[in-house]
């Protein structure tokens, strides 16, 4: 007697669903089911597959989250120090995009750092979560193991990360701008100042010209 009656839709649509969730690193678990027929099954393939937790993501907007969100929060936390996901962030801080990803030393993940888009700073969540506000969001999102520091801190993959560039004066988004794994020259407070009130005024230029192609 098959092990399977596929005589209706619906058993027929379960069959398919249940076999496009089996991804081919998942064959070895396949064999360990009571009666699997372990003669047939393939070895096991090399996961290629995203973690399933890919892509949620959570918003706050005050400096203490909720009791959801902290939870979430921390199990995404979990999930990146368990190599799982990467745990990327993102805000606008006086109007300059800012990012950080949860940090993976060769790894052994660092217990509560983040690497932020500065090269050589670091942050704590809870300093992180200090600059939640109304119009300075903070957004935590799970995304593919190995894409956090790119999708992150350093858009270009340069090894200038994204924030250095703009105090800089280099394109965040161009590696031939900065020049590959350079190291960052030291900026003074006042050319700091400078560099972020331009960033600002930047942003604000596009965003009116936006608002002026809407309205015509």
């Amino acid at each position: 007697e098959p092990a399977f009656q596929l005589n209706t839709d619906q058993k027929l649509a379960d069959m398919i669903a249940f076999t496009l969730a089996i991804g081919g690193a998942d064959f070895d678990l396949l064999s360990t089911l009571s009666g699997a027929p372990t003669s047939v099954i393939p070895p096991a393939a090399e996961d290629k597959s995203a973690h399933s937790g890919v892509g949620r993501q959570v918003t706050i907007d005050s400096p203490t989250p909720s009791a959801g969100d902290q939870t979430f929060i921390d199990d995404l936390i979990v999930m990146a120090d368990a190599g799982q996901i990467d745990l990327i962030v993102r805000t606008v801080d006086a109007g300059v995009p800012r990012g950080w990803y949860r940090l993976d030393n060769l790894g052994a993940r660092a217990t509560n750092t983040f690497q932020s888009d500065e090269n050589g700073q670091t942050n704590t969540l809870a300093e992180i979560l200090t600059l939640a506000g109304a119009g300075t969001e903070i957004t935590f999102m799970a995304v593919p193991e190995g894409s956090g520091e790119r999708m992150g801190v350093d858009r270009d993959e340069d090894g200038d990360f994204s924030f250095s560039e703009i105090l800089n004066g280099t394109d965040p988004a161009d590696p031939a701008s900065g020049g590959l794994g350079m190291p960052v020259a030291p900026v003074s407070n006042y050319s700091r100042i400078l560099l972020l009130v331009a960033a600002a005024l930047l942003g604000l230029g596009a965003f009116a010209s936006v608002r002026v192609r809407r309205e015509t």
